[in-house]
């Protein structure tokens, strides 16, 4: 999989100083503000043909988070971000 930027990217999480493109590389994301005031992150990820198809057999995604701890995460297959024009159907 790889990180890829959207049509709501407004912002980037630069790769620790120190490391290379190998080890880690900036993400782009959504900084989104919910309406009861909470806020969150999103990215979105590419995934290849062969990721796809692994994914239909087993049924599962993988999620690592280099450290001793791991924040909150909600994956999910849809945006959590509402375009404005789409605002109004919600």
């Amino acid at each position: 999989m790889k990180p890829i930027r959207t049509v709501n990217t407004n912002d980037i999480l630069r790769k620790p100083k120190g490391m290379s493109e190998e080890e880690c590389s900036d993400l782009p994301i959504t900084r989104i503000h919910f309406g009861d005031g909470s806020q969150g992150v999103e990215s979105c990820w590419q995934l290849s043909e062969w990721e796809i198809q692994e994914i239909v057999k087993t049924g599962r995604v993988y999620v690592t988070v280099i450290g001793t701890t791991h924040a909150p995460l909600l994956p999910s297959a849809f945006s959590c971000v509402v375009p404005e024009e789409d605002e109004g159907m919600h």
